[in-house]
């Protein structure tokens, strides 16, 4: 099979570090002696930073945590201790020492039982210099803030509702290389139908998710490569009062890695089973003396086969960004992407009465040498942010996608006859092409009424996107004479790409989505222990999609005759609650709404079938143990949507808006540090999903949905940077389709990873070998809806060097 770009990654990774700036110095530091410090007063980032420099010590802190705040002038002889002590004075700062002697900076606790800073002399820590990061500790597994609930950086304790927060650490003890490989340690998530991973598709509580989020941006049908993002954040449930159009299972939310203040470099080779190859080169650092102008570039290469016959995966990314501190109150930001993906797609196997078919997992049904589909994406992400206090910010958002998808010669099944054996099949050519775009101006702030705190966002968003798809198409089911035959499952005789005949592009059609929202959301604290949120959000959206068009006769497109418009509006409320019961134990509760898309089909009116809508219903418990090293969270909820599309009988393809599903169930994810060596993160989900109202489902289960799933992941480190890995991940039988006629079985996949981490010379060599499904258990990841299941990838070996310097 063909490796296009494959094994020139290695090389140009290394010209593209080579060219990015020179590698960070280190030293031993011994943090315990004094030194001379000059450090004028003013914004806390920057004295850090400087502070970092002089000290040669290595700071982690999240940027967030210090806007806004000042800090003194620094004169004289003091040790590492007291000077961090003078610089977070009246802060509500703290530092602390991480496993890895590393300095963190960190928020005090806010309890009344909180102990004063600890004043133990500090042992010697590696010299790297000021780091910003995310996060307040890259190499835990749990986090204590997260964004995507609340558009604001929030402590998850007190944000009442269920948000999960995926690391840096898991993603990279995982080795997980794809969004669905990482989001399999999270409750009440799956991967849904994706053509064996060409987008990125998921189930959250039962129901679809289409859409995830990059920074906040909308970005749907995409498929997501980690090698450039942070962390990755789960909002489970209706989330429309903050994201507007969305399915009520959750928004996912993944962060971009951003500029540092400080220069790092590396550069990551994977290479595994079934040709698998991928090479990254990440460089950041600052471009000029005061370090207010920093860069970010990430250039990724990948190549790999599949276990799966004449599957083949291609991809390139490169990830350049510019962070810009043009006074010490306005901020600009500016991220491009660039991504090239060549592959093949994969409809899996077909079912046979109950089961998916008694056939090798390898076999994938189609056309030998097919040229690949591609896809080509641009995106820029804009923000400008003004802080006039250090109460009120306001920002502007602005984000550009252009997605480009080409299928020169797919072919698929298309229906089992009534042997049991003979399948048809179907070889389409197609061209999409997507334009999104959105504008977004929000002000956040802080002020009190009497003795209440308020954390307040004003927001007004517009959106705008447009397809067009044109496609042609040949079939095998009406005559067995035409090309392509139909294939006997159980001895196909396949064709080649040469004996196709030429497909005409004929069919098009299209549609395009404007909408405008307005949101409000207040953030109160009545008192030390209770905490209360409101949001509301108006929004209008006007949508429309276009009948099937022969391009050969037009008109096509927009100025279809058959193009079908419609408007909807709705206010979207939700609130919620948090109690803390304890220092270390929160009670939550919540109330939120959904609107999704336009379902594009039509009613009997001739009207656009407008919008799915749903409800959500949370309570749970969220603590923390081992001085937060420990955190879980505890949810039992009731989801319901409505408004689903359900075809009329004898009617065609057109709908009535009659149908409801409902999920009912409870979660329990666990993250943190057992101890300083042992790291593990665990989900569980029991999920009651039920179809509520149709002509002829009522009372089945959803499809693809397991009443059972959960997963336990932890690894254990040395301290001389040897470590070991292990994960257990268990899915209960699920359903195939609405009618449940038939059904995947359960099952239960072990991983396992071995690393070592070592100095070599200045620099930080690691070295990593994970083995995927040890004990080769045949299951299936995921579905295509009603007629075929997606087989899970057999034992397989992913090994990783990674230099940071």
């Amino acid at each position: 099979m063909r490796q296009r770009f494959t094994f020139r990654a290695a090389p140009f990774a290394m010209a593209f570090l080579a060219l990015a700036g020179r590698p960070l110095q280190a030293a031993e530091t011994g943090v315990g002696a004094t030194k001379a410090y000059t450090i004028p007063a003013g914004n806390l980032s920057q004295a850090l930073t400087r502070f970092a420099d002089q000290a040669d010590i290595k700071l982690i802190f999240n940027p967030e945590l210090t806007r806004n705040l000042n800090a003194p002038q620094l004169q004289g002889q003091l040790t590492v201790e007291q000077g961090l002590h003078e610089l977070l004075q009246g802060s509500g700062l703290m530092f602390r020492v991480s496993d890895r002697n590393t300095i963190v900076i960190e928020k005090k606790p806010v309890s009344s039982g909180a102990q004063p800073q600890s004043t133990t002399t500090l042992p010697s820590v590696t010299v790297t210099g000021a780091r910003f990061s995310p996060d307040d500790d890259p190499v835990s597994y749990s986090a204590r803030n997260a964004t995507t609930a609340t558009k604001t950086s929030t402590a998850i304790v007190d944000t009442p509702f269920s948000i999960q927060v995926l690391s840096p650490q898991v993603m990279r003890d995982t080795q997980a290389v794809r969004l669905a490989d990482a989001l399999e340690n999270v409750s009440g998530v799956r991967r849904s139908f994706n053509s064996g991973g060409v987008y990125d598709n998921f189930l959250i509580r039962g129901f679809q998710v289409q859409d995830t989020f990059r920074d906040g941006f909308r970005t749907d049908y995409i498929d997501v490569d980690l090698a450039n993002v942070e962390r990755i954040e789960v909002l489970k449930g209706a989330a429309a009062g903050l994201y507007g159009r969305i399915e009520p299972g959750g928004a996912i939310n993944y962060e971009i890695k951003k500029p540092l203040a400080e220069a790092q470099y590396s550069v990551q080779q994977q290479f595994g089973s079934y040709d698998f190859f991928r090479t990254v080169a990440d460089a950041t650092g600052p471009l000029n003396q005061d370090k207010s102008v920093r860069y970010r570039a990430i250039l990724t290469y990948q190549g790999a086969n599949s276990f799966r016959d004449e599957i083949e995966d291609n991809r390139i990314s490169f990830t350049p960004s510019l962070a810009w501190d043009i006074t010490a109150q306005t901020r600009a930001y500016l991220n491009y992407e660039y991504k090239n993906h060549e592959y093949h797609y994969d409809t899996g196997i077909p079912n046979v009465g109950d089961r998916p078919a008694n056939v090798p997992f390898n076999r994938r049904y189609g056309i030998l040498d097919a040229p690949l589909a591609s896809s080509e994406n641009h995106l820029v992400n804009f923000t400008l942010s003004h802080d006039f206090n250090q109460d009120w910010t306001l920002k502007f958002l602005g984000n550009f996608r252009s997605q480009n998808r080409d299928f020169p010669m797919e072919s698929y099944m298309n229906g089992l006859r009534g042997d049991n054996r003979t399948m048809n099949m179907d070889v389409y050519r197609a061209r999409v092409e997507e334009d999104h775009w959105m504008g977004e101006v929000n002000l956040t702030g802080h002020f009190r009424t009497g003795p209440v705190a308020h954390s307040a966002l004003l927001a007004g968003e517009y959106y705008y996107d447009q397809w067009n798809w044109i496609e042609g198409y040949i079939d095998s089911v009406a005559d067995v004479s035409v090309t392509p035959r139909p294939l006997d499952l159980y001895n196909p005789q396949y064709q080649h790409s040469s004996e196709m005949p030429d497909i005409h592009l004929q069919w098009a059609y299209g549609g395009r989505s404007e909408w405008y929202g307005f949101t409000f959301q207040d953030e109160a604290q009545l008192t030390e222990r209770w905490r209360l949120l409101f949001t509301g959000r108006y929004q209008e959206m006007r949508s429309s999609s276009s009948d099937y068009c022969d391009a050969l006769t037009g008109p096509c497109g927009f100025d279809n005759p058959g193009f079908h418009p419609q408007t909807d509006s709705a206010f979207t409320p939700r609130v919620g609650t948090s109690y803390k019961l304890m220092p270390w134990l929160s009670l939550f509760a919540s109330y939120s709404e959904s609107m999704s898309s336009a379902q594009g089909r039509q009613t009997l009116s001739g009207a656009a079938a407008g919008p799915t809508l749903g409800d959500q219903k949370e309570i749970g418990l969220k603590g923390s143990w081992l001085e937060d090293r420990i955190n879980a969270t505890l949810a039992f909820y009731d989801l319901n949507k409505t408004n689903i599309a359900i075809a009329i009988p004898g009617f065609g393809n057109f709908v009535e808006l009659t149908g409801e599903a409902r999920s009912r169930g409870v979660e329990v994810d666990v993250t943190g540090k057992v101890t300083d060596n042992l790291s593990l993160i665990a989900s569980y989900a029991y999920t009651d999903s039920m179809i509520t109202k149709d002509p002829d489902f009522v009372g089945n289960r959803m499809p693809n949905v397991p009443r059972n799933a959960g997963s336990l992941w932890a690894k254990y480190e040395f301290d001389n940077g040897l470590g070991f890995g292990a994960g257990v991940y268990l899915t209960d039988q699920r359903e195939g389709n609405r009618a449940n006629t038939w059904q995947m079985p359960g099952y239960a996949r072990v991983d396992t990873s071995i690393s070592y981490t070592f100095k070599l010379g200045k620099s930080l060599l690691s070295a990593q070998l994970n083995v995927n499904n040890l004990l080769d258990k045949e299951y299936y990841a995921d579905y295509r809806p009603d007629s075929f299941a997606i087989p899970g990838a057999p034992r397989s070996f992913l090994g990783s060097i990674r230099l940071d310097f």
